[in-house]
Parts: structure tokens; C-alpha cells; sequence
């Protein structure tokens, strides 16, 4: 039983108490490198105390938390700020690929042609919907939009709004904004908008 514990080396223990509450380890054990290391098993936090701020519910951290795979919350999401990477796509050609993996903001500059937005990587499971943004930056003399959505291999049908693609213009920043319905595995409906700004 610890009220402070340091270890610089290997720790081994059937059962640890720290500050006077038990560490269970699973099958197989435990293994764990503090300030700053990892931890081999999954943690299990089985207080259900709800959050309604930094410093309330069943985990706070101090400092910021990076989180390398997928994160499923199941309750309300309360964001300070919110910031999303933006995909730089420079001369695209007539088939760019959108890697899913890499963001959902994608900046497009130095069009030749209308393209295919071709995306990858896109979750497969039904019953998602995935929003995606396409900034078009267009040149002062010509102006291209999306002509086909491409996802994960297959040519999607497109549904605009108002029954008709969006108008893009010379000299101006575009954004198309591109809805994907996950009907089925690996199966989406695309849903396009557009706005024009000057």
C-alpha cells in the first residue's frame, strides 16, 4: 500500500494498492512505463461519474491527450475550440485520391478539369454518415468543380441540392460540401451543396 510510488525499474505484484484503492491486473499481467511510457492491457474505468467539465467525472487529465486510433464516445460531446486538419491537393488532375485517413477538409488548387473526387479509406459500416468539404480555390480563368464521387472504389450516384450542381466561378474560393450516407457495408448514398464566396 503507497500514498507515492516511484519506480525506475520492472514491477511485478499479484495485487497493488495506491493511495488506498486496489490495480487489478488481467490475465496475462500487467505492464506499465509511467511518465510518459505505456501500458500493455487495456484500462478498464468502471466509475460512472459523469463530466460537465475539465475537472469533473470518472478521469480527468491535467494536460492534453493524444489518442492514435479511433474514438467512440457515447454520450454528449463538449468541445472549448475545435480545430480539423485541412488536406492540401494541389493540381489534382481528373481522378485525385482523398484519403480519409489523412482528414475530411481537402484544399484544392491549380485545377485543370472538373474531377472525380475519388475518396479512400472511408469507414465501411452501415449506419454512419460522413461529412467531407472540398475548398476550390479557382484560377482567374477558369473554374472547375466535382463532376463524379468516387468512394472506396465505386462510383456513387450524387444528390444536389435543389436538383442541380453547384454554380463555380472564375476568381472565386468555392466550398463543396459532400455528404456520404453509409446505407449498407460499403454501400453510400452522396448528398452535394455549394457555396460561393467572393
Amino acid at each position: 500500500t503507497a500514498t507515492n510510488m516511484y519506480v525506475s525499474g520492472a514491477i511485478t505484484a499479484t495485487n497493488m494498492y495506491v493511495n488506498g484503492y486496489a490495480v487489478s491486473t488481467s490475465t496475462g499481467g500487467i505492464t506499465a512505463t509511467f511518465n510518459g511510457g505505456t501500458v500493455t492491457n487495456a484500462i478498464s474505468i468502471t466509475n460512472s461519474t459523469q463530466s460537465t467539465g475539465t475537472n469533473t467525472g470518472a478521469l480527468t487529465v491535467s494536460g492534453g491527450v493524444g489518442v492514435a486510433g479511433n474514438l467512440v464516445v457515447g454520450g454528449i460531446t463538449i468541445l472549448q475550440q475545435a480545430q480539423e486538419v485541412m488536406v492540401p491537393v494541389n493540381s489534382p488532375g481528373v481522378n485525385p485520391t482523398l484519403n480519409f485517413n489523412q482528414g475530411a477538409v481537402f484544399y484544392v488548387t491549380n485545377m485543370t478539369s472538373n474531377f472525380t473526387a475519388t475518396y479512400i479509406n472511408v469507414p465501411t459500416s452501415a449506419n454512419y454518415v460522413y461529412a467531407t468539404t472540398l475548398i476550390l480555390a479557382q484560377t482567374a480563368t477558369n473554374a472547375y468543380t466535382v463532376a463524379n464521387v468516387r468512394v472506396n472504389g465505386t462510383l456513387s450516384t450524387i444528390r444536389y441540392q435543389g436538383g442541380s450542381a453547384p454554380t463555380v466561378t472564375t476568381s472565386r474560393t468555392d466550398i463543396i460540401s459532400i455528404t456520404l450516407i453509409a446505407t449498407g457495408t460499403n454501400a453510400y448514398s452522396v448528398l452535394i451543396s455549394g457555396s460561393e464566396y467572393y
